[in-house]
């Protein structure tokens, strides 16, 4: 029998690193909380060195945050003797990816648009995007949603289940977005690198000026932005500047 998958710490990257360890291993994870009494490093030490398992250590390099606190969670993994991995978020990013691409796959997708739901005020500055593009493409662009925090996976998963909705959601921290290779179109809220062989677009929050932006020094980040006004265009130059329906681009994107 193969050990049982730890993450250490339980806090928001873990519990998104424990959303993309079930969807690869389709197994839950056990997290250990430092802050819970029975449910520590030192509770847990034993057992995870009695069944040669190891820890999973949340630990978002990519972000650039808590790094600090992480370094001392560090020590004393080192001190108990436990080996962990700290490239945990990198690898089951791949692992999720891969597996979602042979789900499309295996679905028979031929145009798949991909929504970041990054979970920022219910992510409501999308709109009804998704369901505007289900019913102006009558069904043919399929939705995949990639879930920056388990409150957005868990209400994008709901809304999946109670609509019938033929998509698929997974966890995914905005830092990963450019491993995904299995869309035609990502439409993302965050400004993080992209990959460069899938068109990307960044919607911008309604509010958002954007008058001061060289498209040209975003290039790595998107390929269109979506903004609220005309007098939000921007005008540090580097990009075709026009006005397009958002989800006519999509389509024109997709095909």
């Amino acid at each position: 029998m193969k050990p049982s998958t730890y993450i250490y710490p339980a806090g928001v990257t873990g519990k998104v690193l424990g959303g993309m360890v079930e969807y690869v291993t389709g197994k839950k994870p056990i997290f250990i909380d430092d802050n819970i009494g029975t449910c520590g490093i030192r509770d847990y030490a034993k057992v995870i060195l009695s069944q040669g398992a190891s820890v999973e250590l949340a630990w978002d390099k990519r972000s650039g945050l808590n790094h600090q606190t992480i370094f001392k969670l560090q020590d004393k993994l080192r001190e108990l003797s436990i080996p962990y991995c700290e490239d945990s978020m990198l690898f089951y990013a791949r692992e999720s990816v891969k597996k979602l691409k042979s789900r499309i796959t295996l679905k028979g997708w031929k145009q798949v648009l991909g929504i970041e739901l990054g979970g920022m005020a219910e992510d409501k500055h999308l709109g009804f995007l998704d369901d505007k593009i289900t019913e102006f493409s009558k069904g043919g662009i399929k939705i995949v949603y990639f879930c920056g925090t388990s409150e957005a996976y868990q209400r994008i998963q709901e809304k999946i289940f109670q609509e019938s909705l033929d998509s698929l959601a997974i966890f995914l921290p905005c830092f990963y977005l450019d491993l995904v290779d299995c869309v035609d179109v990502l439409c993302k809220v965050s400004w993080t690198p992209k990959n460069t062989k899938i068109s990307t677009i960044i919607v911008g929050h309604s509010l958002a000026d954007f008058s001061s932006l060289s498209l040209k020094e975003q290039k790595e980040k998107l390929d269109y932005l979506c903004i609220a006004s005309p007098r939000f265009m921007p005008s540090g130059g580097g990009g075709n500047l026009s006005l397009v329906a958002i989800w006519g681009l999509i389509e024109w994107c997709v095909k």
